[in-house]
């Protein structure tokens, strides 16, 4: 009697996750319909055989929840700019059918994964390939990249960090000094021994080699952990071959470096996790990683505040050096900024730049609900904009830099309240609409089936040069990754989102292993994530380069750490 029980509530879960998933796409055509009605009942079936402890299922739930809760509204808001149409009375129904299937679907799918993987494996002994062997590996993979595209591809942003090396521009660190200070040497050195050209080369180089290094470390420590060869091969093959990684070593972005740090970052902090009692030179190492990523991105010194508290609490056994290095990067920063701003006199980023939500919030208010703004509010806000009319024609939902240029950060600066007061007033009259472009604008960081274009493949015209000498390879290598991006099945590797899906499923194994003090390091991922969803485009993906770099490293930890015995986390 209970076996039959059990196989109806099977039955009935294959029934709402087919009727979800057909509803959730849209399905047309007889043969997607026929993939989605297989995919719903091989994973619901597979899984309702799976006997998987207690905290399995509880995961899988919840984190098959939050995903169901990604593909449902993520679908709606890339279609559709709104979730207006989810929330409407006569539509509600359907909505909860689609969000209850994908949550069946989402379920049965991490059950069977997390029952797989939280299965305790043996640490592999075969080949250990060198570390000097995986860095060659995938420095060789980008060499025809700095071939194609010599010196390398330099953007707006790039021109701009040259520009202010050569004394063309003032000092500003909009985009980060330091990361001005890293190129210095290569473009001085370049102009002295040849020209402006060669040290761009020699920079790209230099990123080539340095990046290369850092995914080598990472996959060779994952390797001791006992990763099998195969899945190191697999690692291998994303950092070297993937056409994002290439382009990305040869491009001069603060982003590319940041990233590295990151990975560096979190193979530390696992490795304190792992084990407490450190010598003085791995909190000396420590105290440099965690400055660097501080300084290196403008939010990354936000992400440390909020993340290291948290991993404190994680780790007390080390609470007083960890305190030590909190108090040492505190003071480096503060007197880094010290230098830079009040003895260099460099000029800071404009407060507009933490503002693209609000912006965008407010645009789109003015562009499809004006009446409900009142004339006094609109007079108000004119006085931070230079053209209201401008910020109606210039709205996009998906870049707010357009709507930035035409916003006065020194007149909100002498009195903020007064204008984020009107802000907060209109958003309590249009909550869908603020809704609404929030969502937009940073949707591609967490739903995947979001194509951008993601690398920069040439030299932006300028005045000191410089230019990309255009060839049938330059178009093949550019034309292929272009054709990858936009694919539906390799294009997830392009994509944001599905290394942050990978984090939260690492997360999930941890969990279930019972080792969720190994999570720790995730809050610097999370608070990348967090403030990235502030930033002013909606799926770009350098600027979340760091989770991308790290999450199949993070994953590889997950699969190797040995479930725990007892029910201590």
């Amino acid at each position: 009697m209970q076996r039959m029980k059990q196989e109806v509530l099977n039955g009935l879960l294959c029934i709402l996750a087919i009727a979800g998933s057909v509803l959730q796409w849209e399905v047309q055509g007889a043969a997607k319909l026929l993939m989605t009605l297989l995919a719903a009942a091989v994973l619901t079936e597979g899984a309702a055989h799976v006997r998987a402890e207690k905290r399995i299922h509880q995961t899988a739930w919840m984190l098959g929840f939050l995903l169901a809760a990604f593909l449902v509204v993520g679908r709606e808001i890339n279609r559709y700019e709104t979730i207006e149409r989810l929330i409407t009375m006569s539509y509600l129904p359907k909505t909860a059918l689609r969000f209850a299937g994908m949550t069946v679907l989402m379920y049965s799918a991490l059950k069977w994964i997390l029952h797989v993987c939280v299965k305790p494996h043996k640490p592999s002994i075969r080949y250990q390939p060198k570390l000097w062997m995986i860095w060659l590996a995938i420095f060789v993979c980008w060499i025809p990249y700095l071939i194609v595209f010599y010196p390398g591809c330099l953007s707006f942003d790039s021109l701009r960090e040259i520009n202010i090396l050569l004394g063309l521009e003032p000092l500003s660190n909009h985009h980060p000094i330091i990361h001005q200070w890293t190129m210095a040497p290569f473009v001085w050195i370049g102009q002295t021994i040849g020209s402006l050209e060669t040290g761009i080369a020699m920079y790209s180089l230099f990123q080539m080699a340095a990046m290369s290094l850092i995914y080598a470390v990472a996959i060779h420590q994952l390797g001791k952990r006992g990763l099998s060869l195969w899945l190191q091969i697999l690692l291998i093959a994303f950092y070297g071959l993937n056409t994002i990684n290439a382009f990305y070593s040869i491009t001069a972005w603060k982003d590319i470096l940041f990233g590295g740090f990151t990975l560096l970052l979190m193979l530390v902090l696992t490795k304190l996790s792992c084990e407490d009692r450190q010598p003085l030179r791995f909190w000396l190492g420590l105290t440099a990683l965690l400055f660097l990523f501080s300084i290196y991105r403008n939010n990354g010194y936000y992400v440390f505040l909020l993340a290291l508290p948290l991993y404190l609490l994680f780790n007390r056994k080390v609470w007083k050096p960890l305190l030590a290095v909190a108090a040492a990067v505190v003071v480096l920063v503060n007197s880094y900024q010290f230098l830079i701003f009040d003895i260099l006199g460099a000029k800071e980023s404009a407060s507009g730049e933490m503002l693209s939500v609000p912006m965008q919030q407010i645009a789109r208010t003015l562009m499809y609900h004006r009446d409900s703004v009142t004339e006094e509010e609109q007079e108000i806000l004119s006085e931070v904009f230079t053209s209201l009319p401008e910020v109606r024609r210039v709205y996009h939902p998906h870049l707010a830099d357009h709507v930035k240029d035409l916003f006065l950060s020194e007149v909100f600066d002498e009195n903020p309240g007064r204008y984020l007061r009107v802000w907060l007033k209109i958003g309590l009259r249009n909550p869908i609409v603020y809704v609404d472009a929030f969502l937009y604008q940073c949707h591609g960081y967490w739903y995947p089936d979001v194509p951008y274009q993601a690398v920069w493949s040439k030299i932006l015209n300028n005045t000191l040069g410089l230019s990309t000498n255009e060839t049938a390879a330059t178009a093949f290598l550019r034309e292929t990754h272009l054709a990858l991006e936009a694919s539906k099945l390799p294009g997830l590797l392009y994509r944001p989102a599905t290394f942050v899906w990978l984090v939260l499923l690492a997360l999930a194994i941890l969990i279930c292993k019972r080792r969720s003090k190994l999570a720790a390091p995730m809050l610097f991922l999370l608070g990348l994530w967090l403030t990235t969803l502030l930033s002013p485009v909606y799926a770009e993906t350098r600027y979340l380069y760091g989770v991308m770099v790290s999450a199949p490293i993070y994953l590889g930890i997950a699969l190797t750490e040995s479930p725990q015995k007892d029910k201590a986390s």
